[in-house]
């Protein structure tokens, strides 16, 4: 086109795509002992796979195949957050799989799967620009995940390894699965975690996640530059994304945001009693957001 980007829909089916291997995981969370249905294009190539806990090194299982649907089965009794590795010849990309547990825990932990979604570079529609939630959308929830693992992930995965190593019990969905209802559900656990930057949320789990809150519940938001944007989810399309509020779903107003950071965090006033019992100090943070 004369113009880049060109105008929306305005290059219908001029697109081209070039890959040797893309992996499409489930976005939801799959019962922990189950399978995974994972949709793997190589091309019709064969491919080999391997599935790891996000993080470690050590293999949990392996295979080989040339399906375009490949079953991974997933450790039992235990949620969890894998990596699963598939190379085609000299290409290789890895992808996240999200297990829940089959038993509920005190902890509910909530991965942002729209968000990963929501910045994914495929072109859904063939005009030859990728489609995203940040180029104003819409965009198709099942689509392989181009560049492999998520920005993020890797926190989010040393985040479950710190509570795993601090032997406090939890379980595991993503955002995706609450808004369609798959895996556990807010109520019934003591504590939500997002874990990740929830950039996109649906007025629907806004609103749930205010109820729970109202409710007693107790919520910790450890994404920057989260729950300050609205979009529109059906079952297979997120569209009509917004900008940036002043304030995010729950009323908080987010001040600028600081990275490079090398000074040492300190809780001045904490009237919530939040760090009640500890020294106050957060260390090792590069970048925060401020509530003012």
């Amino acid at each position: 086109p004369p113009h880049l980007p060109p105008a929306a829909a305005s290059t219908p089916h001029t697109g081209v795509t070039v890959r040797y291997l893309a992996v499409e995981p489930p976005l939801a969370p799959v019962a922990a002992g189950s399978k995974a249905l994972v949709y793997v294009d190589s091309r019709q190539a064969p491919y080999r796979w391997s599935l790891a806990r996000a993080g470690a090194r050590a293999t949990i299982s392996a295979g080989a195949s040339r399906s375009f649907e490949l079953q991974v089965a997933l450790p039992p009794r235990v949620a969890g957050l894998y990596a699963l590795t598939v190379h085609s010849g000299t290409h290789r990309t890895t992808v996240p799989i999200v297990a829940s547990a089959p038993r509920s825990s005190p902890i509910l932990v909530v991965l942002p799967s729209l968000t990963w979604q929501g910045q994914n570079p495929v072109d859904d529609d063939g005009d030859g620009m990728p489609n995203t939630l940040d180029a104003g959308g819409p965009i198709n929830l099942d689509r392989p995940l181009a560049d492999g693992m998520p920005a993020g992930v890797a926190d989010e995965a040393s985040f479950l390894a710190y509570l795993e190593k601090s032997h406090l019990p939890y379980d595991l969905t993503t955002d995706l699965g609450l808004i369609d209802g798959t895996g556990p559900g807010l109520m019934g656990h003591a504590g939500v975690v997002l874990a990740g930057s929830e950039r996109w949320m649906p007025p629907s789990l806004s609103s749930a996640l205010r109820s729970y809150v109202q409710r007693g519940g107790r919520l910790l938001s450890l994404g920057i530059d989260s729950l300050r944007r609205g979009v529109t989810v059906t079952p297979r399309v997120a569209s009509d994304p917004t900008g940036p509020q002043a304030t995010d779903s729950l009323g908080a107003r987010p001040g600028k945001l600081v990275t490079h950071n090398s000074e040492l965090i300190l809780v001045i006033r904490d009237r919530l009693g939040i760090f009640s019992g500890t020294s106050g100090a957060l260390r090792g943070y590069r970048s925060y957001e401020p509530i003012l």
